[in-house]
This record gives structure tokens, C-alpha cells and sequence, in this order.
């Protein structure tokens, strides 16, 4: 041996490496924000387009009593009178009606 040196201990075993620094959030909080926008994804277009439409078609149809004002008034005083005519007409007026109108 021609040459010895010494050597502190540090120098011999330099410090570990520093851990990396902590998340906002743990990977588990993370998870569970992705999942909880996944499920939202997921049930409001189900919610919004299959679901209201199946209750929709268990439904019982209901027709309305009497009769609407504002129907009347579309129907009878803005329609043109040759619609009138022909939908009033009887079977047998039905057609002298209609050729006038030609």
C-alpha cells in the first residue's frame, strides 16, 4: 500500500436523495374526484334521455276537459276559410264545395 487517506463518514455515505415533495391531493382523492365526475357523466344524460322517457311511456294518457280559447281562436279565426269549408262540409256538400274551390 503506497498511499492511505481517511475519510469522515459523510463522505463515505453521502445523504439520501430528498423525497419528493407531497401531492395537493393523494392519489386516493384524486380517484375519487374522476370517479365522481364519471358517475355524473354517466347519469344525468341516462337520467335526462332514458329514464324520463320510460316513465313517460308508463304514464296513463290524460285528455283535457272542455275547451282550449286560444285553440278555438287559432284554429277558427286564423284559419283560411277554404280549410273551413272543406272540414265543415257534409258528405254529399263535400264535393260541390271542393270543385268550387278548383
Amino acid at each position: 500500500m503506497d498511499l492511505v487517506t481517511t475519510h469522515t463518514w459523510d463522505e463515505l455515505h453521502p445523504p439520501m436523495p430528498a423525497f419528493p415533495d407531497e401531492p395537493l391531493l393523494p392519489m386516493w382523492a384524486l380517484g375519487l374526484i374522476a370517479s365522481g365526475g364519471t358517475t355524473v357523466l354517466v347519469l344525468i344524460p341516462l337520467y335526462l334521455f332514458y329514464f324520463r322517457r320510460l316513465a313517460n311511456t308508463k304514464k296513463r294518457y290524460r285528455a283535457r276537459v272542455g275547451v282550449d280559447p286560444v285553440f278555438l281562436h287559432e284554429v277558427v279565426d286564423e284559419s283560411p276559410a277554404w280549410i273551413i269549408r272543406r272540414f265543415t262540409a257534409k258528405a254529399q256538400g263535400a264535393r260541390n264545395q271542393l270543385d268550387r274551390m278548383d
